[in-house]
């Protein structure tokens, strides 16, 4: 469930509603869960954190990882400013970008 959580974190509400439901479905039916007990009490009782949680974890180890690359390429991919940020763009979309999970902790 953490492929790629880094992008599945920034992306859209509906999006993460989707990914959050396969999530109970898969959980439900590993562990053979009866009707009556909620999504909520099963993620708790099995110690899992939320997706925005996760997300932040492994973005922000990801963004150490690089920072710390020798290889300079590598380096550059930790910058802390978003390419091409205008502000009528990234106002009117609304958009998320990775680099907001690293405030989230």
């Amino acid at each position: 469930m953490t492929y790629k959580i880094q992008l599945w974190g920034t992306s859209k509400n509906s999006n993460l509603i989707k990914f959050k439901v396969f999530r109970s479905i898969t959980l439900r039916v590993l562990f053979n869960a009866p009707w009556y007990v909620s999504n909520r009490i099963l993620h708790h009782d099995l110690n899992l954190p939320s997706i925005s949680s996760l997300a932040s974890h492994h973005y922000n180890k990801f963004h150490k990882n690089t920072f710390k690359n020798s290889n300079p390429l590598i380096s550059k991919l930790s910058s802390c400013t978003i390419p091409d940020n205008s502000p009528p763009l990234s106002c009117r979309l609304k958009l998320k970008w990775p680099l907001d999970l690293l405030n989230i902790i």
